[in-house]
């Protein structure tokens, strides 16, 4: 305790000498530093060609889910594997559960993976899967003939097994 007292003491009266001894400090004015008259350049923001920075990424008017017209009449939502056709998909691989089974179709574009179960709609002409067997699935596509007549039609998208490995 005694040195703290001891060291605010000094610091005290450091402080007081200082204020007590102005006879040592000159004071001197210190005068603004004059530059040279000329033409001043500033900044002008121009928009041309540029992004609007208050314009949001999203655009919240604007619907989130595209529909199309079915068969039946009613509109309905479209997964990105009603966009292409059935040719440009390829089945890669089959889970077998106990009380069900899912594929696993490949979009050979855009090299994306979908997990597809019986009753999933796939292609562009409103195919819906209907049965998942061990090495492949088959598509039912209804098809429209003349007098409104609709035709089922059955397609099967067999399972590509690897050719260079042997069992």
């Amino acid at each position: 305790m005694k040195r703290k007292n001891r060291s605010w003491i000094g610091i005290a009266a450091c402080g007081a000498a200082l204020l007590l001894a102005t006879d040592g400090w000159a004071q001197t004015a210190v005068l603004p530093v004059q530059q040279p008259q000329g033409p001043v350049e500033t900044y002008r923001y121009v928009p041309a060609g540029k992004p609007d920075p208050f314009k949001p990424f999203v655009e919240l008017n604007k619907p989130l889910v595209v529909t199309k017209k079915t068969a039946r009449g009613k509109m309905g939502p479209i997964s990105p594997l009603q966009n292409l056709s059935l040719e440009q998909f390829s089945l890669v691989g089959i889970a077998v559960g106990r009380n069900s089974r899912v594929a696993m179709m490949e979009d050979k574009i855009a090299k994306k993976f979908y997990p597809v179960v019986p009753g999933t709609y796939i292609g562009q002409n409103d195919g819906r899967v209907a049965e998942i067997l061990a090495d492949r699935i088959i598509v039912e596509e209804k098809l429209r003939e003349g007098r409104g007549r609709v035709k089922a039609k059955r397609i099967s998208i067999l399972l590509h097994k690897d050719e260079g490995v042997k069992p």
